[in-house]
């Protein structure tokens, strides 16, 4: 049975013309709501279950929420007068295969349908958190050896003036708050920090041209994101001018012969 709902919810029900942000407090009905949502999308003859793409944050979420669907299906089923609709039969039937996971689930189950189109060992698995903890510790552990390795005096100060412990907690919280991604082969060392999806100017120390710069994609006089190509000392330096979204002087960041550090607490351009 279809619970009555208040125009407000309703409106979240029958509404796919637009996006919906649903946020209500603890017990008001959110979940049913979402429920009705999604099973008056599969019974939609322009819809279907099979275009619906439902995501949860956690996998039991998941569970909870394909079984409360069945649930209501199998529900109007049997309210329905005389044989049941056609259409409710097939949207129950098809729950089982029906687009409900965690985003981890949804790339999981597309990349396994799909593994040499993806380019990828069709034995793949997705890692638990014990083992993504291990790999996590391991590749520090890897990177740290190798930044002693390279002799540089920043870098032994750094590893010689804090425990391992510390310098892991440092490099985890840096990567929680900003993006950090890296790449080491064929003698370039590429690493880019920040997110960005477009940007007013590129501000390049170096040239492209080099083998060696730092680009910095800058917005409303703030760097946004940057890019260095065998530029790791500059990378590190221009982190905190991206985490603290400080309007920045675009030449002195342009001007190789400024030391980065100097910009952290220099006077905001205008």
């Amino acid at each position: 049975m279809i619970p009555e709902r208040t125009e407000q919810q309703a409106v979240a029900v029958s509404r796919r013309d637009r996006d919906i942000f649903l946020r209500a407090g603890a017990g008001t009905g959110k979940t049913s709501v979402l429920v009705d949502r999604f099973c008056a999308a599969a019974l939609d003859p322009e819809g279907g279950i099979e275009r619906i793409l439902a995501f949860t944050f956690t996998e039991r979420a998941a569970d909870q929420l394909r079984r409360r669907i069945r649930d209501e299906l199998s529900a109007r089923i049997r309210e329905a007068e005389g044989d049941p609709p056609e259409a409710l039969r097939e949207a129950l039937e098809g729950t089982d295969r029906a687009w409900i996971s965690t985003i981890h689930g949804f790339c999981r189950r597309l990349l396994a349908s799909h593994p040499a189109a993806a380019g990828i060992d069709p034995r793949f698995r997705v890692v638990d958190e014990a083992e993504a903890e291990r790999l996590a510790i391991r590749a520090f552990d890897t990177a740290l050896a190798e930044m002693v390795e390279s002799g540089e005096p920043e870098a032994l100060e750094l590893a010689a003036a804090n425990r391992r412990r510390t310098l892991l907690e440092m490099t985890r919280g840096a990567y929680d708050e900003l993006h950090w991604f890296w790449s080491d082969q064929y003698d370039a060392n590429l690493q880019y920090a920040g997110f960005h999806t477009k940007w007013e100017q590129l501000v390049v120390r170096g040239r492209l041209d080099s083998g060696s710069y730092l680009a910095c994609y800058v917005n409303d006089g703030r760097v946004d994101a940057a890019v260095g190509l065998n530029r790791a000392k500059d990378v590190r330096r221009v982190m905190p001018l991206i985490k603290s979204r400080r309007a920045v002087d675009l030449e002195q960041l342009r001007d190789e012969a400024v030391d980065l550090r100097s910009l952290h607490a220099s006077p905001s351009a205008n």
